[in-house]
């Protein structure tokens, strides 16, 4: 019989398997080859047309809000986040999302694209186990053994999808996406999204 550990294992492999095919190219090609802000803004529009729930939409535009508010106030030596960030504010512009943005904000640091997808898919595993943690379905020791546990297969996603290009942006679970467009139809929810 699977334990509760195995069944967050088995939706952190099929999460992590659906979050960086999909979003990683799009950071990628962002951060590293095109850090600047018409770049970040035609990827930012395909990043929105490929999210097909508004749930994920959403969530991915209260991330990338954040983070450019978060890093134009600490980088002030980066003039191209005031920009983007000045881009934003204007009334016919899009929020940024989370996955370009953090491509842009890697690239503009100097990260490696190694490094900064190892990150992107490092966050992505700590978010998923610290939502379990909040539900209460793990401790927060467990949730951190599960992640050493789940390190090597992490790695081995990693070296299947890393610097893959634009045109390599897929979805690998779309059941995924269709019942977290439901979310908000939800009588009860747990979290915010």
């Amino acid at each position: 019989m699977a334990t509760v550990q195995d069944s967050i294992k088995d939706s952190v492999d099929v999460a992590e398997e659906n979050l960086l095919p999909r979003e990683a190219p799009v950071k990628l090609v962002t951060g590293h080859k095109l850090p600047n802000t018409e770049c970040w803004l035609e990827l930012n529009k395909i990043l929105h047309a490929m999210l097909t729930n508004h749930v994920a939409r959403k969530a991915s535009l209260t991330q990338g809000s954040s983070l450019l508010r978060t890093a134009s106030t600490v980088f002030t030596e980066c003039s191209e986040l005031k920009k983007m960030r000045t881009c934003c504010s204007a009334p016919t512009s899009t929020n940024p999302h989370h996955a370009p943005l953090f491509g842009v904000v890697c690239g503009l640091l100097g990260t490696d694209a190694i490094t900064a997808q190892r990150s992107y898919l490092f966050m992505g595993l700590r978010d998923i186990l610290s939502a379990a943690t909040r539900l209460n379905l793990t401790g927060p020791l467990e949730a951190a053994k599960l992640q050493h546990q789940i390190a090597g297969l992490a790695e081995t996603l990693l070296s299947r999808y890393a610097n893959r290009t634009l045109q390599d942006s897929f979805s690998t679970c779309p059941l995924i996406d269709i019942f977290q467009g439901a979310h908000d139809q939800l009588f009860s929810r747990m979290f915010c999204s």
